[in-house]
């Protein structure tokens, strides 16, 4: 599996992870400095404070956008590079249903993506950000980090775009899906005189193009609607795939 995970992108999801890792300590030090405010009577800095954490919590919102978007990125190239691998493989083999080698393809290993490689990418991205929390834990107020940290394991947060726009790219993504079925299930029922006529690399090569439209219409959807899942949550999905995964598909 590690063969279709695109290195440079997955390099640049755990630099965006860790710069929204960033909010944890930027978080403790801003009310950090509320309670020194009011201790040293410090009234004529409330304003400057205020501009200050608003810059600060816009700057973590686009981290938190950028590091989804490179994230569903990294999805959307494993899911067409494992698919378009298997492509070959499953039109040449002529002992299964051309319906259950569309169904592998669509399904078997949409889950693939979603149960191991989105729980990984998750699981790295969460380290990272704990990793930086600590370090900068360490140098300031440690229990008041731990607080945050606690408090952050324990919450999620809603969806924040609207409604009508992500039925319109669930709208599109179904249309792409739709004809990547179509052309799946016509490859694989004539796969026969696709090989016969040596035409089976060009069929390749339009079946990435059709897993290409399809899983970056679902990128958009899943950015559209995406939220932040408790830490918990990911790795315990995580750990369940891989005790019921085959060896193989983790390698």
């Amino acid at each position: 599996m590690r063969k279709y995970i695109d290195k440079k992108w997955f390099a640049l999801a755990i630099l965006t992870a860790g710069l929204y890792g960033l909010e944890m300590p930027f978080n403790v030090t801003t009310y950090s400095y509320i309670f020194y405010i009011l201790e040293k009577h410090l009234f004529t800095q409330v304003l400057p404070f205020i501009a200050v954490m608003l810059f600060g919590n816009l700057l973590l919102v686009l981290c938190y956008y950028a590091n989804q978007l490179v994230i569903n990125k990294n999805a959307a190239l494993f899911s067409i590079n494992l698919k378009t691998a298997s492509l070959q493989a499953l039109t040449e083999d002529g002992h299964k249903q051309a319906s259950d080698k569309t169904s592998f393809v669509l399904n078997d290993l949409a889950l693939v993506e979603t149960n191991y490689f989105r729980q990984l990418i998750s699981i790295v991205g969460l380290a990272v950000g704990l990793v930086l929390t600590f370090i900068f834990s360490a140098k300031t107020n440690f229990n008041l980090t731990l607080i945050f940290l606690l408090f952050s394991g324990l919450s999620q947060i809603v969806p924040k775009y609207f409604k009508k726009n992500i039925n319109d790219k669930t709208a599109l993504w179904s249309k792409t899906n739709e004809n990547t079925t179509t052309f799946l299930n016509d490859l694989f029922k004539n796969a026969k005189t696709v090989i016969r006529y040596a035409v089976l690399k060009n069929f390749v090569r339009l079946g990435k193009k059709n897993f290409t439209l399809s899983e970056f219409s679902k990128k958009i959807v899943i950015i559209r609607s995406s939220f932040p899942v408790p830490w918990f949550t990911q790795l315990q999905k995580y750990a369940k795939y891989c005790r019921s995964a085959p060896p193989c598909i983790l390698l």
